[in-house]
C-alpha cells in the first residue's frame, strides 16, 4: 500500500523525498488543495485491511496494529458497529468489577466475520459513490483528453 502510494504521489505533485514515510508526507500536505486532498483520500488505504481478533481473557499474541505502529484495542460509538456495541459491553462489565455474561462471550468469536463482511458492504458503498460523484462532475466533458 505504500509503494502505491509513493508511486500516486508524482501524478499529483506531491513531493516524497527519499528516505520519509507516509507520516512526514502525509504532515505536509493541505487538504484545501485539490491534488492534495485527492492524495489525503488515497492515502487511507494504509489504515485498511485491518482483521479483527476476538478474545475472552488473555490478550492476542499479536495485538498491533501496521497503521498504529503498536498495540491497538479499537471501540467507538456503540450506534455505529456491531463490535463497538459488545466492545462496550465488555467494558461496561470490567469497570463495574464483574465479568461479561455468558452470552456476550459466547458471541465474541463471532465478531471478526460479521465485521468483515460489514467492511465490504461499507468499502463498497463507499466505491459507488465516489464513481456516481466522479460521473456527475465528468459528465459535460465526455470526450475529451486529460493530462
Amino acid at each position: 500500500a505504500v509503494e502505491a502510494l509513493r508511486r500516486l504521489a508524482p501524478g499529483l505533485g506531491v513531493a516524497w523525498p527519499d528516505g520519509a514515510g507516509p507520516g512526514e508526507v502525509i504532515g505536509t500536505l493541505d487538504p484545501a488543495r485539490p491534488r492534495h486532498a485527492a492524495f489525503l483520500d488515497a492515502a487511507t488505504s494504509l489504515l485498511r485491511g485491518a482483521g479483527y481478533t476476538a478474545f475472552d481473557g488473555e490478550a492476542p499474541a499479536e495485538p498491533g496494529h501496521g497503521g498504529v505502529g503498536g498495540p491497538y484495542a479499537h471501540v467507538t460509538a456503540p450506534l455505529r458497529r456491531l463490535v463497538d456495541r459488545f466492545g462496550t459491553e465488555v467494558c461496561l462489565a470490567l469497570a463495574a468489577g464483574e465479568q461479561p455474561s455468558a452470552e456476550l462471550r459466547a458471541a465474541l468469536p463471532e465478531l471478526p466475520a460479521l465485521m468483515a463482511a460489514s467492511d465490504r458492504r461499507t468499502h463498497a458503498v463507499e466505491r459507488a459513490v465516489v464513481d456516481l460523484v466522479e460521473a456527475t462532475m465528468l459528465s459535460g466533458r465526455v470526450g475529451e483528453v486529460f493530462d
